[in-house]
């Protein structure tokens, strides 16, 4: 399977699974690499990479050309220079531990998307990432209320309407 995508391991993966295990750096990346649930085609853009990144909270998103590995995508790679990056406003989502950190998150959204604009980004690109942003937090909302509340005593689903369906959302929506 070479050039193929096994899996991928990054030097966070090399310090927390290896080195602070105490375990020998010769061991096999197989065993340490993490599997590769989200890729990316070459063809994609860098909208598609923050928006992905940002939507499961990871920082490395393979490039695939068919089913070749033809690189790596990362944050910094795709990054904004003024305001705060979509993945990095995503990665503090998922990390915040109530709703008083949720909202300081939700804060952050005028200067993304100012930030954003600034950029280049074109309006939809603009409210697709908005939207995305809006999406964990209330992915993180609703984790938070189960942790709170315990689980749900029926089965139920989240649905979204209007803007936040249709991934058209501001930072006033």
């Amino acid at each position: 399977h070479e050039g193929q995508l096994q899996g991928i391991v990054t030097d966070r993966d090399l310090r927390n699974r290896v080195l602070a295990q105490g375990l020998s750096p010769e061991r096999p990346l197989a065993d340490v690499a993490s599997a590769a649930r989200h890729h990316l085609p070459d063809s994609a853009s860098a909208l598609d990479a923050l928006t992905l990144m940002a939507r499961h909270n990871i920082h490395h998103i393979p490039v695939l050309q068919g089913t070749q590995v033809v690189g790596v995508v990362t944050p910094s790679d795709v990054g904004l220079h003024q305001g705060p990056s979509p993945v990095q406003l995503a990665s503090s989502i998922h990390k915040a531990d109530s709703v008083a950190a949720l909202a300081a998150c939700s804060a952050q959204v005028p200067a993304m998307q100012l930030a954003l604009a600034r950029s280049g980004a074109g309006a939809h690109s603009v409210a697709r990432m908005v939207t995305t942003v809006t999406d964990a937090i209330t992915v993180r909302l609703i984790a938070l209320a189960q942790q709170e509340l315990g689980p749900a005593p029926v089965a139920w689903t989240w649905v979204a309407a209007g803007s936040q369906a249709r991934m058209e959302q501001t930072a006033r929506t």
